[in-house]
């Protein structure tokens, strides 16, 4: 978004634009970047080709687990062990939204450099802004820092470090307080060809346990990176509106020329700000539509098994509160997309254009409302608007398949 603008400021204004400086989000947000980067996810880390192969690696590091998983689960339908088949499940989901995740990023690398560009086009020109507009970005960094790493960064490491850490403790209190010390895995399958108490031997309850754990750091990595740059790509969305909208207000205290001109700049900056939303509805459309039809069943099996009258179990308590948050954030980030859209036309409206006294200015004001009438959202499939009526459809419907496991 180039925003050139040539209005005067004072010395003191002048020495007060230094105080913000908008890094590349490659360094801002590293803690972003880097995940995509190590998930294969980052457009700007390696061609195409290698990227494909690091994907295809990870995949085949996976396809153990999942085969014993899906064995697992065959075994349990013989015996009618619902119980098994839905721990089993909700394990088997999430780590198969890793590459679900990691397929979209590889197809859409076009869409997520061009939004990684756009950023930092977007970031350079605010270096160049005054004052007023410097503070208007850094608010929404804040605001974007916040739940990318602060709510969500968080909550899932506490819920990736719970896996390992959980079965460490409960084995090391057992063999110091039981008679007969039980060992805990990170995620209990019976190993196929095997007895079903030989995972608990070792060496292979040793080699079964580092193997879980690198798969969960696996997850942590993707879900970070990606849903974390989905939340700042929204939230930078957010930004660009209220920016303009901003040059709009000043451009109606402006000169005649220079009103114009930044009338002009205005739209152009406006059809910037449909062509980038147009590609996150692009770039997502699949993967929100995926989690919130999977979520919905997640949701539902996790309170089953936490609930369900088996024993109280902390560690999938802390999944199930994840993959609330983990469904919440995005219903979220879109709902503040429309509600930002749907704000600026009120913006437009109250920006002082009775008080220009241009013609211009005047006719153009019309079509500005009108475009401004229409709010950007964000949808899953192309069909359900993603929102907080969605997320509490969502918990609604989670609700009645938990009520349904139950009976």
């Amino acid at each position: 978004m180039a925003m050139k603008f040539k209005s005067k400021m004072s010395f003191s204004e002048k020495h007060e634009v230094k105080e913000h400086q908008f890094p590349p989000c490659q360094e801002r947000f590293n803690y972003i970047t880097v995940m995509m980067t190590i998930g294969f996810m980052n457009p700007y880390s390696a061609n195409p080709k290698l990227r494909f192969i690091g994907i295809a690696c990870t995949l085949v590091v996976t396809i153990p687990l999942m085969f014993m998983i899906v064995f697992d689960i065959w075994r349990c339908w013989m015996r009618r062990d619902i119980f098994n088949i839905i721990r089993h499940s909700t394990i088997a989901g999430p780590l198969a939204g890793t590459y679900v995740k990691m397929l979209i990023m590889f197809v859409k690398r076009d869409n997520v450099k061009y939004m990684l560009d756009e950023i930092n086009s977007d970031f350079e020109a605010y270096n160049n802004l005054p004052t007023h507009y410097k503070d208007l970005a850094v608010d929404h960094i804040k605001n974007i820092v916040f739940f990318t790493k602060g709510i969500w960064g968080g909550t899932i490491s506490i819920c990736a470090i719970s896996f390992p850490s959980l079965p460490i403790i409960f084995t090391v209190y057992s063999y110091y307080m039981d008679d007969k010390p039980v060992v805990y895995m990170v995620h209990e399958v019976v190993v196929p060809f095997m007895k079903p108490e030989a995972r608990f031997e070792s060496p292979l309850y040793d080699i079964l346990f580092i193997y879980e754990v690198s798969l969960v750091m696996i997850c942590l990595v993707n879900y970070t990176g990606f849903d974390g740059f989905f939340g700042l790509v929204t939230g930078h969305a957010c930004l660009k509106m209220d920016m303009y909208c901003q040059r709009l207000e000043d451009a109606f205290r402006a000169g005649r020329e220079e009103m114009w001109k930044e009338v002009v700049g205005f739209i152009e900056d406006q059809k910037k700000l449909f062509r980038y939303t147009e590609i996150i509805q692009d770039t997502f459309n699949v993967w929100l539509g995926t989690i919130g039809v999977c979520t919905m069943i997640q949701i539902g099996s996790l309170l089953y098994h936490v609930f369900a009258g088996f024993g109280f179990d902390l560690k999938y308590f802390m999944f199930s509160i994840t993959t609330v948050v983990h469904i919440f954030l995005p219903c979220y980030y879109s709902s503040k997309v429309k509600s930002t859209s749907e704000h600026t036309a009120t913006r437009i409206y109250c920006s002082g254009w009775e008080g220009a006294r241009s013609p211009r200015a005047w006719r153009v004001m019309p079509f500005l409302l009108a475009r401004a009438q229409v709010p950007k959202r964000i949808t899953a499939f192309y069909m359900f608007e993603y929102g907080m009526e969605f997320f509490a459809f969502i918990l609604r419907t989670s609700y009645s398949t938990y009520t349904l496991l139950r009976s």
